[in-house]
């Protein structure tokens, strides 16, 4: 057994507790893709009954912080504008942003939309050991009405009335998905001919998705954008809000009540904080839809805070690898959280242990304990306390091995890199890859 021994650091469990000071945490390395390898513990190091050997690995982690990898549970792992793009070079666009992601401290992630069941085939690779890449849980393809928001991104699901949404779930969960996406409402990403804040899915049709979907056990998230849809979508069942762009207090009471989860996505309306080269990718009339809606966006998640609800989740409605204010995407929108009332260690929880409920998880990834697979980060400082030393990124373990380690005494080459050779850093959607 090579054991590896994380000592003198700082231990954020994900659950919301207090950090532990003086920390070790302890996992067996795993030497393979298809591991069943597990943290043996996490706690005070006072407390911790194992002792290092000599085929273990001491690692010293003073002066760091350390946590869950990061799960970002709003993922599109394709760029917008590969409609004309054949299958095969799509799938490998997927698995490059599922690899990299690594890179970023997102170990797991959720799919809320995609085409050709790519997702699904993908995360069937990674979990077999085939490729090494983030944890994936999969929503398929987009469930929408005809000519609602996104009918003319590639793979959506276009439905009219209850049994052919009914219909489409049923194709979904036949296809293997984790879970199931709908597209309630418009939104920034719309033609020019959508309203932004239109409600899309009736009653009845909601009620339809919601009800097959639950009879088999699986969530259902629902992209929404203002009161009527948000409204209508929790009456329906809808499990996870999406964005709620412009929502108010009323609503935000109701989605309280109702315990749902909620995946605000608010560093994509932050769309002026986005690199100069990821604004490139989307039109210039989303642009100005997301500015629009920004302020009101920050608003409304404030609002669901207020009103009680805890079930925050991190996500950002676009891949990890994405650069928002010179920091990745996920990291960005969870600083974001904390401006509309979390405090720090609530925010790491929205993009821990919460995530992972969010993502049928919980009990595996989202939390540093005994018996959980092995996803850890290493920060430099107390993010806990600054939010923003989640920056400080210098270690990443996923499933017990490491990804890579910038860390004094234990620097470890980058375990694989998708980049070319000279290139030092991610890029996101602004990867230009030649296409003819």
């Amino acid at each position: 057994m090579n054991r590896v021994f994380l000592t003198n650091c700082r231990l954020i469990d994900g659950t919301g507790a207090p950090a532990v000071e003086d920390a070790v945490l302890v996992y067996e390395e795993a030497k393979t893709l298809v591991t069943d390898k597990r943290i043996l513990y996490a706690g005070k190091a006072a407390l911790c009954g194992l002792e290092p050997d000599s085929g273990d690995t001491v690692v010293d982690l003073t002066g760091y912080s350390i946590l869950p990898g990061l799960i970002n549970a709003h993922v599109h792992l394709y760029s917008m504008g590969c409609g004309n793009l054949e299958t095969p070079y799509i799938t490998l666009m997927y698995y490059r942003h599922l690899a990299e992601s690594l890179f970023t401290g997102v170990t797991t992630m959720r799919s809320v939309g995609g085409s050709d069941n790519i997702d699904v085939n993908l995360r069937n690779a990674v979990e077999t050991g085939m490729l090494w890449g983030a944890r994936l849980v999969t929503c398929g393809s987009p469930i929408l009405p005809h000519a609602g928001h996104c009918f003319h991104t590639r793979g959506s699901i276009q439905c009219t009335g209850k049994d052919e949404f009914a219909r489409a779930v049923r194709q979904e969960l036949g296809k293997g998905v984790d879970q199931i996406k709908l597209m309630y409402s418009g939104g920034a990403g719309g033609n020019r001919y959508e309203g932004m804040y239109n409600k899309h899915i009736t009653d009845e049709e909601g009620k339809a998705a919601c009800d097959i979907a639950h009879l088999n056990g699986k969530i259902v998230s629902a992209h929404l954008s203002n009161d009527e849809a948000v409204r209508g979508a929790v009456k329906c069942g809808v499990d996870s809000v999406e964005h709620a762009y412009n929502i108010n207090e009323e609503t935000a009471a109701m989605m309280a009540e109702h315990n749902v989860f909620y995946v605000p996505t608010l560093a994509i309306t932050d769309i002026l904080k986005a690199s100069e080269g990821y604004q490139r990718q989307i039109s210039q009339a989303s642009i100005d839809r997301l500015i629009k809606a920004h302020p009101r966006h920050m608003e409304a998640a404030g609002f669901v805070w207020k009103a009680g609800l805890r079930k925050f989740c991190t996500g950002t409605d676009t891949i990890p690898s994405d650069m928002f204010d010179g920091t990745y995407a996920t990291t960005y929108e969870t600083e974001l959280l904390t401006q509309i009332g979390l405090s720090p260690l609530e925010a790491i929880q929205a993009a821990t242990s919460n995530g992972a409920a969010l993502c049928g998880l919980a009990g595996v990834v989202g939390e540093l304990k005994e018996g959980l697979v092995g996803d850890i980060i290493a920060v430099k400082g107390r993010p806990d306390e600054n939010i923003h030393d989640l920056r400080n990124l210098d270690m990443v373990i996923h499933d017990c091995r490491t990804v890579f380690s910038n860390v004094p005494g234990y620097v470890k080459e980058k375990a694989f890199w998708p980049f070319p050779a000279g290139h030092d850093r991610l890029y996101g959607l602004e990867s230009r890859w030649p296409v003819d």
